[in-house]
């Protein structure tokens, strides 16, 4: 029996206008009603996402979860108390901040409530700006500002995915040993530390709550989403998911993040 479920955001329960459909949020507050905890497990800041919790009815309450920054934090929502914090180190994250840099990228930073830009074009500021109206949009590219800063995760952001996943190629050996990487939104190549993902927190959450992980059902549709699909014990996918998320699936849903995905999973699965 489903006791916890972990479903993603943005082009998973989000539309295309970044909204909850009223037939998905019926769902979420059915299986809620059953006791299911029904957990956010986002690459977004836990702090950029109060709306959202505000919609599902688990803004600030005591008992209820978020995933966030592809796994490096887990919150309480009461308080936003941290349970699980995993930085990375400064060193490396500055190493793929300059090659960002060097290939003239915009470079995205995380701190646990704070993102800042660099070399952001037109598109991504509109685009970062609609979930986070208070994002840093630096005019400069020093961050000098950073090291005193704990920072949770850097990211790439380009339009071309294949070109985001050429990159693995420039990075160093140091990089590639101290990351985990993960691509999200057909836009971002996501750092974190490494061994940290959203199936690594997954796992940690049904520890903090006592629930096996075979009781849990996981909802996604990009490359980082692939580890908790896989860590579940059921992994889904909605139908606008890529096609290796979807292989790796116990079920794909034939309907979209705009035709109410989340509802027919959790009426299959939870209700």
């Amino acid at each position: 029996m489903i006791q916890l479920v972990v479903c993603d955001l943005d082009e998973t329960l989000l539309t295309s206008d970044k909204k909850i459909t009223e037939k998905d949020n019926a769902a979420i507050q059915k299986a809620r009603a059953k006791g299911v905890k029904f957990v956010c497990a986002t690459g977004r800041g836990y702090s950029y996402i109060d709306d959202i919790l505000m919609t599902l009815d688990v803004y600030h309450k005591e008992n209820e979860y978020v995933i966030s920054n592809n796994g490096a934090i887990i919150t309480e929502n009461k308080d936003n108390d941290e349970l699980s914090f995993h930085k990375l180190s400064n060193t490396i994250a500055f190493q793929i901040i300059e090659l960002g840099f060097r290939l003239k990228l915009c470079v995205q930073v995380f701190t646990s409530k704070d993102v800042y830009s660099f070399n952001t074009n037109e598109d991504e500021k509109k685009w970062l700006l609609m979930f986070k109206k208070d994002a840093i949009l630096c005019k400069e590219n020093n961050y000098d500002f950073l090291k005193d800063k704990e920072i949770v995760k850097v990211m790439y952001q380009y339009p071309d995915m294949n070109v985001l996943f050429s990159l693995k190629s420039k990075l160093n050996d140091e990089i590639k040993k101290n990351t985990t990487i993960a691509y999200s939104s057909n836009r971002y190549m996501e750092f974190t530390a490494v061994g940290i993902s959203k199936g690594a927190a997954l796992k940690e959450l049904t520890t903090i709550l006592n629930i096996p992980l075979k009781d849990t059902l996981a909802i996604g549709d990009n490359y980082n989403d692939i580890s908790m699909i896989e860590t579940a014990g059921i992994g889904t996918c909605v139908a606008n998911a890529n096609d290796d998320v979807k292989k790796a699936c116990h079920y794909v849903s034939p309907f979209t993040h705009d035709e109410n995905a989340v509802a027919d999973i959790l009426e299959k699965f939870v209700l």
